[in-house]
């Protein structure tokens, strides 16, 4: 019989790989009562918390850490499911902003007061203090992250 290898890192990622993906199992399975997945919703509350009334596709991306290319044919579905709209500079037709239309506003103002309420019932199963811990040390760690790439151009 193979002893059992024990690692306090190996623990701590696979919990948090088992909750990040039964957290998007569960926020898809809620999102499919609304014709949205988790990628189209991401690019609606990026608009929406955004503040400005419309922004470019470049500044989405980077606010949700993927490619321009990946945001173009979110942005195509949204556009198809008049959700969002596409307004080209009148001085530049090569720049091009999206804003949410009223629909995806009313959508969003249908959907987040509900999501909220849950989502808060989640991490209300921690304390406030230790809410704010959690949310500290994760973003301690994720500054490691990079790690797992270093080390492999290391090999």
């Amino acid at each position: 019989m193979r002893p059992r290898f024990r690692s306090i890192g190996l623990d701590a990622v696979t919990e948090f790989l088992l909750f990040s993906r039964d957290l998007e199992k569960g926020l898809e399975s809620y999102l499919s009562h609304y014709d949205l997945s988790l990628s189209r919703f991401s690019v609606l509350t990026a608009l929406y918390r955004s503040g400005a009334d419309r922004v470019t596709p470049t500044h989405i991306a980077e606010v949700l850490m993927v490619t321009r290319g990946n945001i173009t044919g979110l942005i195509d579905g949204l556009e198809e499911a008049s959700l969002v709209t596409r307004d080209y500079c009148m001085d530049d037709r090569r720049l091009l902003y999206i804003e949410l239309s009223p629909k995806g506003t009313r959508l969003l103002e249908e959907l987040l007061p509900d999501l909220n309420v849950t989502l808060t019932q989640i991490v209300n199963q921690l304390s406030s203090m230790e809410l704010q811990r959690l949310l500290t040390n994760l973003a301690m760690i994720r500054v490691a992250v990079p790690l797992l790439t270093e080390r492999q151009k290391g090999s």
